[in-house]
C-alpha cells in the first residue's frame, strides 16, 4: 500500500508495477486509511478516487486516435462515410442528435475540415484503418445494415 501525497501518472504506474495493491493519497482521514490497510491485507486492490480519475482520463487520451479523435468520434465518423444523417447516427447510437453535432464539430476541428463531405472523404481516405477500429467496438454500437 502506498500512501503519499504523489499523483504524478508515472509514480503510480510504478508503485502499481512494483507490486503495490493500493495508492492512496495522504488527505485520505485515518478511519479509511484502517479501512484501506484491511482491503489491502485481504488481497484485494484500492486506489485514491482522485488517483483513478487521472489514470482513466489519461487513458482516455492515449487511446485516442492519431489525429486525435476520440473512439466515439471515430464511429461517428465512420456513419458519415457510409453516408447517414445525423438523426440516423443518433439512432444507431443511442445518443441525441444535438450530441452526434457536437463530435462532428470536434472531428471537423480536429481534422481540419469545414463540413461533412470533407470529413467523409478523409475517412475516406483513411478508411482501412477506420473500419478495423470501427470492427472493435462491441456489436451493439456496430453500423446496423
Amino acid at each position: 500500500m502506498i500512501l503519499t501525497s504523489i499523483s504524478d501518472e508515472s509514480r503510480i504506474l510504478d508503485a502499481l508495477d512494483a507490486g503495490a495493491h493500493g495508492y492512496l493519497l495522504k488527505h485520505i482521514d485515518p478511519e479509511a486509511l484502517l479501512d484501506a490497510v484491511r482491503t489491502a491485507s485481504a488481497g484485494n486492490a484500492l486506489i485514491d478516487p482522485q488517483v483513478g480519475r487521472l489514470l482513466l482520463d489519461n487513458r482516455d487520451r492515449a487511446t485516442a486516435h492519431p489525429n486525435g479523435l476520440t473512439p466515439r468520434e471515430i464511429v461517428v465518423l465512420e456513419f458519415v462515410r457510409t453516408g447517414l444523417a445525423n438523426k440516423q447516427i443518433a439512432r444507431q447510437l443511442e445518443i441525441s442528435e444535438r450530441t452526434v453535432k457536437t463530435h462532428l464539430a470536434s472531428v471537423f476541428q480536429r481534422l481540419g475540415v469545414s463540413d461533412r463531405v470533407q470529413a467523409a472523404l478523409w475517412a475516406q481516405r483513411s478508411q482501412p484503418q477506420l473500419s478495423s477500429e470501427v470492427a472493435a467496438r462491441p456489436s451493439h454500437q456496430r453500423l446496423q445494415m
